[in-house]
């Protein structure tokens, strides 16, 4: 039985915390359990955990190598109607059908990346998060942090930073250790088109190319956007194209390939 979830966002912005479970040789949806983290959030002045526990929404989720699966980080409305970035972590277990709080991550993300770089390992890179200093504006942040999870040590390790913030990208892994980037937003809420590499072994990121066109995945699941279609040959298509010259943003029907 392949276990999948179905999270969505309200509609009145908050995302919710039920799970459900998908059974393909029944083609049937069964209620799962429900997630029970809550982010605290930053109010200018300190902390509060006030709200529905388990709600959030940008998150991701990567299956670990027992079958369990890790969900991660995601955005969750505050009571004062702002959207706040988590580091909390679940783990639902399809064998007791149960969901524990998982070890937390060393940064608060949401609409970030989340891949399976081998050997029990998972990269979580870049997202968006809100800075609530004491004194106003507040505003909207993308980060370049990075941290690995290992599903052996159940730890988070911060790892070498992207060269800059970003959120809503596609992201991929060649090789055992290695994760590919593909554009998204960066700190400004533009796209500048880069190709990222990261390599586990050294600790770096290095720019290995740009796309023909700028884009973002707002609100995807980044590690399935860009597909390995063989032999290390990427493609990936849509995303939304935001323009600087006109200030619009353009959905695209247009894909592209890289080669790594």
């Amino acid at each position: 039985i392949m276990i999948a979830f179905f999270f969505s966002r309200s509609l009145d912005g908050r995302g919710i915390g039920t799970t459900e479970i998908y059974d393909p040789t029944l083609n049937t949806w069964t209620a799962g359990p429900n997630m029970s983290s809550l982010g605290p959030y930053n109010t200018g002045s300190g902390t509060s955990n006030s709200g529905t526990p388990g709600m959030r929404y940008g998150h991701r989720m990567a299956m670990l190598p027992d079958g369990r699966v890790l969900i991660a980080g995601g955005l969750w409305r505050g009571a004062d109607m702002v959207d706040y970035a988590m580091e909390d972590c679940e783990i639902f277990d399809p064998v007791g059908n149960t969901m524990t709080v998982g070890t937390s991550m060393n940064a608060p993300r949401g609409r970030f990346g989340l891949v399976d770089i081998g050997n029990g390992k998972f990269l979580a890179a870049g997202g968006l998060y809100y800075q609530a200093p004491n004194s106003i504006p507040a505003y909207y942040i993308s980060t370049s942090d990075a941290e690995i999870f290992d599903a052996t040590t159940n730890t988070w390790t911060s790892v070498a930073p992207l060269p800059h913030g970003m959120y809503d990208f596609a992201v991929a892994s060649p090789a055992a250790g290695r994760v590919l980037i593909f554009d998204g937003f960066d700190v400004e809420g533009t796209e500048a088109g880069d190709i990222l590499l990261y390599d586990d072994i050294f600790n770096t990121w290095t720019s290995v190319g740009t796309l023909v066109t700028s884009r973002s995945f707002p609100f995807s699941n980044g590690a399935h956007v860009a597909v390995d279609v063989g032999g290390q040959d990427f493609f990936l298509c849509g995303g939304a194209h935001y323009s600087e010259s006109t200030g619009q943003t353009t959905f695209l029907t247009t894909g592209e390939r890289f080669k790594y």
